[in-house]
């Protein structure tokens, strides 16, 4: 028998269950063990669908030959945009959101409008220089309502400019959809989007890497740290060693048993905030349906120890929480030794912001451990770009992995069209 509490480790993360295993009592390791069959079918799957095709963000890491296009598209779009308007929302944003987290200031800026405010986006466009900013739109549909709303609202204020054609680069699946027929009859640059490759399961395609291209960062180290969670999930020796089913199975078996079902993501690291996010909607949109799903709730330390931490530790025991940590290179500011003792501060005595964020990450999970509560460390080596894409993609794993263990569809979202329809019907019969 695998002795899962000792942790898995990968080559840029380390995952600790012991706080899980120990939330499910003395038979925790036993009940992990019941499991090994729905995680073996789980990879088995998974491994079939890639396979036929069917789930290209699983065999995207190992792929580099579109990575030259990408780089070449944002080399272009550079050459004369000192900002971009990335236009998009949901899958179409959230990722590359966390991947810009990465990067230093530059140019050209990167504006993301995905969550959309009318005084908020014509202020945005008022402040632009429309003649050397780009417009991105990503839609995989090509329908999606805010998206072309945005873009036809840009492209009408930048066109007093002129030549708008050549600044605009839609990211749109193949087909006749409404963003498609625009491009092509406005002379826009089009990039086909991967008709099998689901929005929230896109970060590493080009929907993702083509924005962290602009920022300069290297997409093709994101793809290898992706790649590496991938192969260190598939190939492991025992199911148990596979980190992202380990941690499906865990959650599945705290919801189902111990009534657990909202899964707080607790990154202690500024730069993963929208990481958190991301998986919020990961999560969220895979897993909640037909009366089942593990609701996310991203979190973010050490801010919301002041804001939330209350309640997890005094509040209802609904929750499990995994939090991300980072192992911190040398700091090169630290606080004087003499000046901490002068105010009585001897424990802060030649620390540094980054010793603060690690101990302060440590004391809350020792807290909730003393609680009972139940408690994972993924601790990642390095936050570089090949760090994030092997968050991305054990969590993507860990989602699928779920989403079989729970009998549902973790690729659909039948019950969001609804609210697209209706909006679409209130539009109609505004006066």
């Amino acid at each position: 028998m695998v002795n899962v509490s000792e942790g898995v480790v990968t080559r840029h993360y380390t995952q600790n269950v012991s706080g899980f295993l120990a939330a499910l009592g003395e038979s925790g390791e036993s009940v992990i063990e019941s499991r090994i069959r729905g995680i073996e079918t789980g990879l088995a799957r998974l491994q079939d669908e890639a396979e036929q095709g069917l789930r290209p963000w699983l065999f995207l890491p190992g792929d580099k030959s579109d990575l030259p296009a990408i780089q070449e598209a944002a080399e272009a779009i550079a050459a004369d945009a000192d900002d971009v308007l990335l236009l998009g929302t949901g899958g179409s944003s959230l990722g590359a959101r966390a991947l810009a987290s990465l990067a230093a200031a530059g140019r050209p800026r990167l504006h993301v409008v995905d969550n959309l405010s009318g005084p908020v986006f014509e202020g945005l466009l008022r402040r632009l220089d429309l003649t050397r900013t780009h417009i991105l739109a990503i839609s995989k549909s090509g329908g999606t309502v805010e998206t072309l709303a945005s873009l036809l609202i840009a492209f009408e204020a930048a066109k007093s400019v002129g030549g708008m054609a050549g600044r605009v680069t839609a990211v749109v699946e193949p087909g006749g959809s409404i963003l498609r027929k625009l491009a092509e009859a406005e002379g826009y640059r089009v990039i086909d989007h991967d008709p099998a490759l689901g929005g929230r399961f896109s970060v590493l395609s080009v929907v993702g890497l083509l924005p962290a291209a602009l920022l300069g960062l290297d997409i093709e180290r994101i793809r290898d740290g992706a790649e590496a969670s991938v192969r260190a999930a598939m190939d492991a020796p025992s199911p148990l060693e596979s980190a992202p089913a380990l941690g499906a199975a865990l959650a599945v078996e705290l919801a189902e048993r111990n009534g657990q079902t909202l899964s707080v993501l607790m990154c202690y690291e500024d730069r993963l905030a929208r990481f958190a996010d991301w998986y919020g909607q990961l999560w969220a949109e895979s897993l909640g349906k037909e009366g089942k799903g593990l609701t996310p709730v991203p979190a973010l330390g050490p801010v919301d120890q002041h804001s939330q931490v209350q309640l997890y530790l005094d509040g209802p025991r609904d929750k499990a929480f995994t939090f991300v940590t980072l192992d911190q290179p040398p700091a090169a500011l630290t606080i004087p030794p003499a000046v901490a003792a002068g105010l009585n501060l001897g424990y802060l005595a030649g620390r540094s912001i980054a010793d603060l964020v690690d101990c302060s990450g440590r004391a809350t999970m020792d807290a909730m451990a003393e609680r009972g509560l139940p408690v994972r460390e993924i601790r990642l080596h390095g936050l570089d770009e090949a760090g994030l894409g092997a968050l991305f993609a054990h969590f993507m794993i860990e989602t699928a992995i779920a989403g079989h263990l729970l009998g549902i569809d973790a690729y659909d979202q039948p019950a969001v069209e609804r609210g697209k329809v209706l909006a679409r019907q209130y539009l109609s019969e505004m006066g």
